[in-house]
Order: C-alpha cells, then structure tokens, then sequence
C-alpha cells in the first residue's frame, strides 16, 4: 500500500467564531425510582415467619436532589449528585402448602414483606458527551439511610374458603417495626443517559430528561442478602454559567507542502476477537444438550425434630456451656420456636430452655416440671449433691429471670448419678451424667418441633459455552464465569487453548443450585500470549422454578434413646401416635435405627437394627422396611453428650402419593 502526495505551497486563514466557555452547571431535579428487590432468605431475624424464600420484589419511590457538573475537556465533564429517595418495595413470595397449629395445610399463601426506606445520598459521575445535548453518565452513589421501616403478613390467597385455625383470619404472623439489622451505608453503581433541551436564546437554561440504572452493591441489612436496584427516570432544570469569548484572528500561514513521498510496507494489523457470538447449552448428565429454560424442581418435605430434655454441664461447673442458646428478658418478647425454621437438629437443641420456656408461659401456661439435678459421682464430682444443685438452681433462674415463670411452678431435686446413667467407665458416659433433666408433667411440653424444607434438583447438569476465537497471538488462558443477580455462582478456568466446549459442572459450584427465577448470565474471558483480554457475554439462561409435588415426604427426626437402650419411653410414644396419624395405605414407610459411637461395633449393629424393628412393630409396618445402620457413620457430633444422645435414634421416612 502506498500514499502519494502533492508539493505546493499554500495560504491558510483562520476564521473562527465566538465561542461559548462553560464555567459550571448546576441545577434540581426529581422523579421516580422503579426499585428492583433481589433476595436470597427465609426470614427477617427474630421475626416469626414461614416463608421458604424470599427472591425478588419491586416498589415506586419518589427521589429529588441538587446536580452540578464541571466541563474538564471538550467531551468529558465531572459532576456531583446530592439528593433523596425512597428505595421501599415489597418482597412476595408463595407456597403451596404450610403448616398451621402443627398440621400440614394446602392452598396458595402469600409471604410479603414491605419496607419504607429513604436514603440521603451522595453521588460523583463522570459525563461523556455523545453528541450535542445527548451526556452517557456513569457513577458511585454512598448514601446513608435516614428511615428504615417493615411490615410482614402471611395470609391465604386460595381457597377462600379457610381461615388459618390459630387466629381464626385469613392472615397471620402480622408484624411491622423497624428494619432489623439495617446497613448503615448503602452504595450502588449507576449508569444514565440524559437530553438537554435548551430554554432561552443562549442556550444557559436548559430542561433535562433523564433515565438511570442503579445496581445495588451492598445489602438493606446487614445479616441477610437484600439488595436493592433501581430504574429512575427524571427531570432537571439546569443552568450553565457561560462566557462569550471573540477568538483572536491569526495572521494567514504559509504552509510549504512536502515532496511527493512513497510510504511502504504498513504492519498488518493482528487480530484478537469473537468471531461471532458466544453461545450457551445447557447438558445432562451425558453430554446432551436440554432445552432452556433451566428448570429446578423444588420437593418440600416434613421434618419432625424431637425435643431432648437434657442440659450437660462441663466437669465440676455449674455454669452453662457457650453452646446454649441463651437470650435477654427482651428478646424473649419476640422468640417463638418458629424462628428456629431452616436451623439444625443440635442447632434446635441448643434452644431447648428458650423453647420449654416459651411454652410454659404462653401455650402450657397451668403446666409444671421437675428439675433434677445430677453428677458424674467421680473425682470432684464424687457424692457432690451441693453441684447438682447448683446445676438444677441454675436452670430454674434462667426461666425465672427471662422467661417470667413462676418459682411455684418449678420444683428441684439433687442426685448423684442419674436415674437411668450412662457407662461411668467410660469418658463419653461420664460426660452424659453430668446434666439436668427437666421433668414435665405434661407430656405435650416436649412435643417435636415441626418444620418445611424443600430440596431441590435439576435434569440439567452444566452449562456448556462454545465461540469461534481468532488469535493470532495464541491463547494463555480462558475464563468462563456464571452469576445469577451479579452474584458469581461458579468459575471454570484454564490454560493454552479454549476447548471446542467449556463445560461448567453445577455441582462444582460453591453456591450450588440457582435458589430464584432471575436468569443465569454466561461470560467468556480469553487472555492471549500478550496478555491482551477480551470479554463477552453469552444470551442469558432463563430459569424456571418448578413445585410438582407429586408426593408427600414427612420425616421424623428424631426418636431419641437412652444409653444401650431399645425400649419405647413415653415421650416416644407420644411421637409414634403423631406419626400414625399421618401414614396411609398408600404410604411408603422406610424405618433406619442408629447409634452413638460407644460400645461394640457389632452390638451397636444389632441394637440400631432392634430400636428399628420396635419402632415397625409399633407402627404396624412390615419389619422389611426396618434397618440399623449402627454407629459407624454417626449422625452428629460425638465428641459432645448430645451429639451421641440424637445419634441413638431411629429415623422414619413416610412417603404419600398425593392423590
């Protein structure tokens, strides 16, 4: 390629006009605020309620502030933002089923939660003009929140016809309050565009349509995943304070041309780019691509969690161990065992005085029990009455002070070992004496807890990315990157060339399967020998949670024994009769016993398998559908007494077609 050019000496002459020198903007504007909620949690906390999850919301708020820029060249401007906006909305979500006054219910119910929140904010942008009028914008928005307020309800939106029987209405679990947790500093990125329509002669009054999108990056509180996003659509009024300056005319220029010149050999220039565009798939398990959307089936489960009522006490202390639960006078106010929804079995556990508590005062309020205090009757714990009543003093004060039970209601006793101990030559069954038992007289004191949790699977098992790259420099490495509401759900990376298929596996993600609708975003990175990178973004992956409840899963944690022990207690009793209740001639019933880590491994074997083969015997189901799993894979902790208590268990799963 060559260029040829002409010599000739020629006269310039510069005629140029007056020109408009802006010295600064400033200006008002206001509008409306469409606020996007995204979430990923079941509750607010120490809020009672029975939402399986919350994922996204909306809401309208107004917004007003003051606006000033600065022209730093000809295209680029630099500009601060003060104002206030309400960032309120309402978080919705459904289910098909839920449980009211311990009986599973069927139906639509609504879960909603409504905040009213106004932020004052600060905002630096910097303005890009793309032609005259027309400003690209992008900046960081920190503000900080002035008001922050909530209301909750469940209520039942079919059928019309039943009313929830704990309160007789059609809503419940109705609370409203200040925002728990709320974050004291909010901050979002935000691009917009905007169109100066000029208002007087010249031009330093103009009005201003704009539109902008703010992408939350931090959360409403501070202990759950809630952002807020927002589409804002505004109008300015802005004034320019302009010079007019008269340019001055230059003397004419002689411009001596060069000589004819042959310019040769131009490098040709590399390429690096996607030729074409990224595409997605979604694959099974062999390889074979499924069709989008990505569906995530959702089973919802019954899980009965029993209640062991045993409080175990370090060696020779009668102070409660850090792992209790233990709470203030004022957050007594709000617990309920329904906060504890979504926690573990010991987790539950922990919560035991807070929950025997709890009913003593509000659903067994004539009710009373027997605390017994016991020792290990070893070492300095030998014949040591005095501790044990020091450890059974100490329980009866916590209900007195927080939860406001009554000293008449409450008798003690001191001992030595248990009534019925654990193995005292051993270190795991010395441990286990040193405890309280709290004694009801009323059975339905330690009434399991009854919870909904869903689990969830897919047909699809990754996401499959392919693109033409053309790189003359070679390829150093690639990254594909997959994220749901901007948050990363997985990254497969490597080295050397892109493989004609970069598989994404679901299960090596650290978050797992998506929890809501908002789709999957797929981005492809490519660095080459250079160490030059290029991005893009395949179509994103719509995803469709699915509830096809086809059958109804219960299931019965725990059924606790006592030490080398297989008979049934009355406290199991009262169990087995609210598992009856519930099996069906169509059920599928499947019985598994189990033990703690203590004993002989063979024993442990027989006894899992007769603590099973009880529980069958009781429920009238066929003994093949009992087995022991012993105490090789114990269920908890063993190394803590409860642990090895909620491991000698049985557990029941029952399995009902719906019809």
């Amino acid at each position: 390629m060559c260029f040829w050019t002409d010599s000739n000496a020629q006269f310039v002459h510069s005629n140029i006009p007056p020109t408009d020198i802006v010295h600064l903007r400033i200006g008002v504007t206001g509008g409306l605020s469409v606020n996007q909620n995204v979430a990923n949690f079941k509750g607010l906390p120490n809020v009672p309620s029975c939402c399986p999850s919350y994922g996204s919301g909306s809401g309208v708020g107004l917004m007003a502030g003051l606006m000033a820029s600065l022209p730093i060249s000809e295209k680029f401007e630099l500009g601060l933002r003060f104002g206030y906006q309400n960032i309120g909305g309402s978080l919705l979500a459904t289910e098909k089923e839920t449980v009211d006054n311990g009986q599973m219910v069927s139906g639509l119910f609504e879960h909603s939660i409504t905040t009213t929140i106004g932020v004052l904010s600060l905002e630096p942008v910097v303005e890009y003009q793309l032609m005259t009028g027309l400003m690209l914008r992008g900046g960081i928005q920190a503000g900080i929140p002035m008001e922050g307020t909530f209301t909750q309800q469940e209520r039942i939106i079919e059928p019309q016809t039943i009313v929830y029987r704990e309160n007789g209405q059609k809503n419940r679990l109705n609370y409203s309050g200040d925002l728990p947790d709320a974050s004291k500093l909010m901050a979002a990125l935000t691009l917009g565009v905007s169109y100066a329509l000029p208002m007087n002669r010249n031009e330093s009054l103009h009005l201003v349509p704009e539109v902008s999108y703010a992408f939350g990056l931090t959360n409403l509180m501070t202990s759950r995943d809630w952002k807020v996003n927002g589409i804002r659509l505004g109008v300015g009024l802005r004034y320019s304070m302009i010079d007019l300056v008269a340019p001055t005319l230059p003397e004419p220029e002689k411009i001596d041309l060069p000589s004819p010149t042959m310019i040769t050999d131009i490098p040709k220039a590399k390429k690096f780019k996607f030729e074409g565009e990224v595409r997605r798939a979604l694959r099974d398990s062999t390889g074979a691509s499924i069709s989008i959307p990505l569906e995530v089936k959702n089973l919802v489960s019954t899980n009965m969690y029993a209640l062991m009522n045993y409080i175990f006490f370090d060696s020779s202390s009668s102070e409660f161990a850090a792992r209790y639960k233990l709470i203030s006078q004022a957050d007594a106010q709000n617990f309920t065992p329904k906060i504890l929804d979504g926690n573990t079995t010991l987790q539950i556990y922990y919560n035991i005085l807070n929950i025997l508590g709890w009913r003593m005062k509000v659903e067994l309020p004539t009710s009373t029990i027997k605390v017994i205090g016991c020792n290990s009757n070893l070492g300095g714990e030998l014949a040591n009455r005095v501790l044990s009543r020091a450890r059974a003093e100490k329980v009866m004060q916590y209900l007195i002070d927080v939860w406001g039970i009554n000293e008449n209601r409450i008798s003690i006793q001191a001992r030595n070992l248990p009534e019925v101990p654990s193995n005292s030559s051993k270190e795991d069954g010395v441990a286990e004496n040193r405890r309280v038992e709290i004694i009801p007289d009323q059975i339905e004191m330690l009434e399991p807890l009854v919870f909904s949790d869903t689990t969830q699977s897919m047909a699809a098992k990754s996401v499959g990315i392919s693109t033409t790259l053309i790189s003359d420099e070679g390829v150093h490495s690639w990254k594909a990157e997959t994220s749901q509401s901007g948050k990363i759900l997985g990254t497969i990376s490597g080295n050397g060339n892109l493989p004609q298929i970069v598989d994404c596996p679901f299960a090596e993600f650290p978050v797992g399967i998506p929890k809501t609708t908002v789709p999957l975003d797929v981005k492809l990175t490519v660095t080459d020998n250079v160490l030059e990178t290029i991005s893009q973004t395949a179509e994103p992956i719509a995803v469709l949670q699915t509830f096809q409840q086809k059958m109804r899963i219960e299931k019965f944690n725990l059924i606790v024994f006592g030490f080398n022990v297989s008979a049934i207690s009355p406290m199991n009793n009262l169990i087995l009769g609210l598992i009856k209740k519930q099996i069906k001639p169509t059920s599928r019933v499947n019985i598994t016993g189990h033990t703690d880590r203590m004993g002989n491994s063979d024993y442990n074997q027989r006894l899992s398998k007769r603590r099973a083969t009880e529980i069958a015997r009781v429920l009238k189901v066929n003994e093949s559908n009992a087995s022991g799993a012993g105490g090789e894979m114990s269920l908890f902790d063993n190394d803590l007494p409860e642990g090895r208590f909620y491991s000698r268990t049985v557990r029941i799963v029952v399995e009902t077609p719906l019809e």
